[in-house]
């Protein structure tokens, strides 16, 4: 676990002609020179995100230049959280001082960097429960519901471009871009460029059982709980925020979820 500075596609990128047709036209290319040469679909899927990006950072970073010398950088992202209701005192104190668990204060970066980092790892770590089949005996044993082996075949089945087309176009472009800074607009913008690409790195994460990298990694923001002591680690809420390409899938597997879950829950 370390410390991220995350980049993000600016909320009105894609509302900009010019940003959008220079975008289309490094995504059109990228595709017909790299994409069939990529070792593996998950490779290529990284490369195009990456070069995606730096297309991105580097038609914005005039404008965020202009803008950082106007606002200045430490006061914007001040107001951002005095916006949220956050008290400026607040905010000085929760960015700079936290307390280990044994009670000695700590105001260096790094070292509030570890304390947070020693908490969240006892919350997501995995505990072991027992292997697979000893698993699936304690299961067999509760005399719960079984879907048919039909029902079955549908749900493990390869995933569809139809269905991928539905879950982009589902996605709520209210919410600000997650891990890889991607957001569901530009998803649904390049939708026809890019589910194509995402079913073919989707199919072969499910034959070789992993996914790529960056939607297997998440960005974990602190939410401070209101009222509470700002240098107490266990005062923060960890937000998990994950890449647009997971949700697309996650929301593909809710929606054949949603077909058969009356049969198992009454």
């Amino acid at each position: 676990m370390q410390r991220v500075r995350s980049w993000r596609m600016p909320p009105d990128y894609l509302t900009d002609s010019a940003c959008h047709n220079a975008l289309a036209s490094t995504l059109t290319n990228d595709l017909k020179a790299n994409w069939s040469s990529a070792t593996t679909k998950a490779l290529g899927w990284e490369a195009l995100k990456a070069v995606m990006r730096g297309a991105c950072m580097s038609s914005t970073y005039g404008v965020r230049r202009q803008l950082e010398a106007t606002l200045g950088s430490k006061e914007h992202r001040l107001a951002v959280l005095q916006g949220s209701g956050v008290t400026s005192q607040e905010v000085r104190q929760e960015l700079l001082q936290v307390r280990t668990s044994d009670g000695d204060l700590v105001t260096n970066h790094q070292d509030v960097l570890e304390v947070f980092v020693e908490l969240l790892c006892g919350v997501y770590s995995a505990r072991a429960v027992g292997t697979l089949g000893q698993i699936e005996e304690y299961l067999d044993g509760l005399g719960l519901p079984r879907l048919p082996p039909g029902l079955l075949q549908e749900l493990a089945c390869e995933i569809h471009m139809e269905e991928l087309g539905v879950a982009i176009q589902a996605l709520s472009r209210s919410k600000v871009p997650d891990a890889d800074g991607f957001p569901a607009k530009f998803y649904q913008v390049y939708s026809v460029s890019l589910r194509g690409k995402l079913l073919e790195v989707l199919c072969e994460a499910r034959d070789i059982g992993i996914l790529p990298r960056t939607m297997r990694e998440h960005i974990i923001c602190l939410l401070p709980k209101p009222g509470r002591d700002a240098t107490d680690p266990s005062s923060y809420r960890p937000l998990t925020m994950l890449s647009t390409d997971i949700k697309i899938l996650s929301k593909v597997l809710a929606s054949r979820l949603s077909t058969v879950v009356h049969t198992l829950v009454h």
